[in-house]
């Protein structure tokens, strides 16, 4: 019963947050896109407090190790829900992560939209292969130069019920294959789809979730590798999330 009444404060603060730091967002990311990534991480900090304290959502945040900041870093990730996104952005901010999203999240959500194309997140067609791949490419390697840090979900969607769904490869042989010093970072994330069980009405109350972020492993030397590291990860992040 408690659900009910704490979901409907919830969503209003939520909705509330999305639009009020879209103008924000928008000002500071003209400004420059490091302006506009500390907006982007204080409206998420600010999500994660609210499924907190109306919620009343714990967090488990575990670090196998500490992540090195100075090399190009692929994190392979199970997506639960949409929740997944503020803990990334969140407790990864000192990596300032980019991710890899369909391209209809660029295009109508107050404030998500605006801030996966100004931090130059990649954002693809899930129904013209040949072009995706060649758009990873391209993406992985700008984070190559640059030595930044691409977030992938190569369930390809979100895991609605919670089960680990097969990993789609292509798209981490593309990163790969144009991110070759890229380190590979295994994360689970367990519970977060049941903050959505309901849709949004209600948000269960009380709902535990775990952000398990594993130990940076070495960039597989040829594609035999890469084959075998993507099944291990899968085996580790599964393992993970039923344990």
């Amino acid at each position: 019963m408690i659900s009910w009444p704490t979901s409907v404060v919830f969503l209003i603060c939520f909705f509330s947050t999305l639009g009020g730091f879209h103008p924000l967002l928008w000002w500071n990311f003209h400004r420059s896109r490091v302006a506009g990534r500390k907006v982007l991480e204080a409206m998420n900090a600010t999500i994660l407090a609210l499924l907190q304290y109306c919620s009343g959502t714990t967090f488990e945040i575990i670090f196998d190790d500490d992540l090195p900041n100075d090399t190009p870093l692929l994190i392979v990730s199970n997506h639960q829900s949409m929740f997944d996104i503020p803990l990334f952005i969140w407790h990864l901010r000192s990596l300032t992560p980019q991710f890899v999203a369909k391209k209809e999240l660029g295009s109508w959500i107050p404030s998500i939209s605006l801030s996966l194309r100004k931090m130059g997140s990649a954002l693809i067609d899930r129904n013209d292969r040949s072009r995706t791949i060649n758009e990873l490419r391209e993406f992985g390697a700008r984070m190559e130069r640059e030595k930044g840090c691409v977030v992938l979900f190569p369930e390809g969607t979100r895991a609605r019920d919670g089960k680990v769904k097969p990993f789609r490869s292509a798209g981490f042989y593309a990163l790969m294959e144009s991110m070759p010093s890229a380190k590979l970072v295994p994360v689970s994330i367990r519970n977060s789809y049941l903050l959505l069980k309901n849709g949004l009405l209600p948000v269960p109350y009380g709902v535990k979730v775990t952000f398990h972020v594993g130990p940076a492993l070495p960039p597989p030397i040829n594609a035999g590798e890469a084959k075998k590291i993507l099944k291990e990860i899968a085996q580790r992040i599964e393992r993970q999330v039923y344990s």
